[in-house]
């Protein structure tokens, strides 16, 4: 299907890359998926973590946009910033919200087909 082999029991990184990248498009579900073009879900699932967004190592970075917004008079005191994603999601973030929390959040939405 994908034309990827199996040498020595490994998969190529190209191939790898090529199976998440097909995988990302299909709109299937990962055991699916991995199911259909004969590859172990549990392989499919380490290599998304090794081509995390759009099939390149490294490239976890996303897209932000910064939009001036002129100050409100009052502003709520719960709000320590907005963060508005590329899907036009947003954000308000109290000022004591935890870091690593606020990253699988936005990683969680940005996966989630809307």
């Amino acid at each position: 299907m994908l034309g990827i082999n199996k040498r020595r029991g490994r998969y190529s990184r190209e191939d790898r890359r090529r199976v998440v990248g097909a995988w990302r498009q299909s709109g299937l579900s990962q055991n699916r998926f991995a199911k259909e073009i004969g590859v172990d879900a549990s392989s499919l699932s380490r290599w998304k973590s090794e081509f995390p967004s759009d099939g390149e190592p490294g490239s976890a970075l996303m897209r932000v946009e910064v939009v001036e917004e002129p100050m409100p008079l009052r502003r709520r005191p719960f709000d320590a910033f907005r963060l508005r994603l590329v899907s036009g999601i947003e954000i308000a973030v109290p000022p004591d919200f935890d870091g690593a929390a606020l990253q699988r959040l936005v990683a969680t939405l940005e996966r989630s087909p809307c």
